[in-house]
Formats: C-alpha cells, structure tokens, sequence
C-alpha cells in the first residue's frame, strides 16, 4: 500500500489523491485538521482492487490552514499532508 502526495498543494478546489493497493482491500480515506478531529470523509470502507487508484474530491469548501489526508487499509494507515490556501 502506498500513498502519495496529493496535488496541487497547496490548493483551494480540487485535490487528486493517488494511490497503490497491494492486495484487494477495504480502504478508508479521511481528512482530518491538525487538531486531528475529522473533517471529511471522502472514502467509507470501499473494497478496491489491487492496483494504482485515482480519487478526485473538492476541498474548496474548507478554511485555509493544515490538513492531513489518512489513507487507512487492512495493510495499515498512511498519511500525506495537505495545505489549503488561497
């Protein structure tokens, strides 16, 4: 599993997230602030299938400030920071 930078960031709009799956697997993806309190929910326990992956989902509508991505799977928890900035 592996997760990498989203783009643009920093961003105002729209955020690309890639991502690699090992094996068939539920993920989860969630936004959280750096107070680490839930801020989205972007993915909620899909099963995916090995491979590369490509999400597109709109941050536009958050404040400016930090933000960390968390990618978390049957394989473990990764995560990528994220700016928000106009």
């Amino acid at each position: 599993m592996y997760l990498y930078s989203p783009f643009p960031n920093p961003t105002s709009g729209v955020v690309t997230l890639n991502y690699f799956l090992d094996n068939k697997q539920n993920i989860r993806i969630e936004l959280f602030d750096l107070k680490g309190r839930l801020v989205n929910t972007v993915i909620s326990r899909a099963v995916h299938q090995p491979g590369n992956h490509k999400l597109e989902f709109n941050v536009g509508h958050l404040p400016d400030g930090n933000y960390t991505i968390r990618l978390s799977g049957e394989e473990g928890i990764l995560t990528k920071p994220l700016i928000m900035s106009e």
